[in-house]
């Protein structure tokens, strides 16, 4: 890939990683506060011995809200590196450190794919993406690193 090729690359994946970590924050913010709110409303009724399956459901939901937060979070922060090396390819390290970061995230992903055996057209599409996109971020940042001479 030329470094040309590589700049647009990286900018492009750059503003897609800002895309989905804005979205994300914003669904986990409303996973957050929704299992919250099914918190306050479910455990005072429940009935028959459910209660401890209820709060255990309602944590998992704060916990996986909270969760897509932070990750989001990192998409944000690892789009602006990337936009902001693809303008100036002296600021490279920190783009290319979240790329490798995201590669060993994809790793993980992949792992926890194939041990729940979900094989839902859904959760294959995710998982496909999220490897292309984690490689090409990679491919770009990494052939960026080479021509700044780092």
């Amino acid at each position: 890939m030329s470094l040309e090729a590589s700049k647009k690359c990286l900018k492009i994946l750059g503003i897609l990683s800002l895309i989905f970590g804005i979205l994300g924050v914003i669904g986990g913010i409303a996973l957050t506060a929704g299992g919250g709110l099914l918190g306050i409303g479910t455990v005072d009724t429940a009935t028959n011995g459910n209660t401890e399956v209820i709060q255990n459901a309602i944590a998992i939901t704060v916990f996986g809200g909270l969760f897509l937060i932070i990750a989001s979070a990192l998409n944000i922060i690892e789009g602006c590196l990337d936009i902001r090396a693809s303008k100036d390819i002296s600021k490279i390290m920190p783009a290319w450190i979240f790329a490798i970061i995201g590669l060993i995230v994809c790793v993980i992903q992949l792992v926890g794919f194939f041990n729940t055996r979900d094989f839902s057209s859904g959760t294959v599409a995710g998982v496909v993406v999220s490897v292309i996109l984690s490689v090409l971020t990679f491919i770009a940042a990494n052939t960026i690193k080479k021509a700044a001479g780092k």
